[in-house]
């Protein structure tokens, strides 16, 4: 998908520059756009949020099952995707896949966790919840029983703190005129998202 994003940027002529922003730029633009999702210079900034760790795992399915995107949502959540054209899979679990949480902006991640974020590829993690995350499926879909476990990536998660609901709201929030932040917890408000910043910075520009 990044690569598929670059190429149409570059079709569209839109400059794109993947370095970091630093303060000294500001004066350079006229917006700047945070899309950080309550990460980075956007932490603390939006309420009732909370913070995780979340495992993701990479599995291979039986041949049955290859291939196949599900999301069972009676009972104990699980999910698996295609990882991309390969014929493993992405493991999910709303139960399961969440390490550590909090509530409060500040608070540090815990040191087991730090070294493993954000890392390139899946590597085996003792500790995970796959096993779990495996009990869970096989009730709603039984050949699962027969996934095998590949390895883990660890990410950093942030999504309302609303359980009651989960409704992943998206928000934009202007701090300052000029300086726009984005909080989305899915990636399907992304297209959203995009065209109510466009909107506040062409209504911005005629004000």
């Amino acid at each position: 998908m990044r690569d598929l994003l670059s190429a149409r940027i570059q079709a569209l002529n839109i400059p794109f520059d993947q370095r970091a922003f630093t303060p000294d730029m500001r004066s350079e633009y006229d917006y700047v756009v945070w899309a950080t999702y309550g990460l980075g210079p956007g932490r603390g900034l939006f309420k009732g949020v909370k913070y995780q760790v979340a495992e993701k795992i990479l599995i291979q399915l039986p041949p049955a099952l290859q291939g196949i995107s599900l999301v069972v949502v009676d009972g104990p959540f699980t999910a698996f995707d295609p990882y991309g054209s390969s014929p493993r899979s992405l493991f999910g679990s709303a139960k399961n896949t969440n390490h550590w949480t909090t509530t409060n902006p500040d608070e540090p991640i815990p040191d087991i966790y730090q070294p493993l974020l954000n890392r390139p590829d899946f590597e085996p993690f003792p500790s995970t919840r796959f096993e779990a995350m495996r009990t869970d499926s096989v009730l709603a879909v039984p050949a699962s029983k027969d996934a095998v476990y590949l390895g883990s990536r660890f990410t950093i998660r942030v999504v309302e703190d609303n359980p009651a609901q989960d409704r992943r709201t998206l928000y934009i929030l202007e701090r300052e005129k000029g300086e726009i932040f984005v909080f989305s917890g899915k990636v399907v408000s992304a297209v959203k998202a995009a065209r109510l910043v466009t909107a506040r910075i062409t209504d911005g520009a005629k004000s």
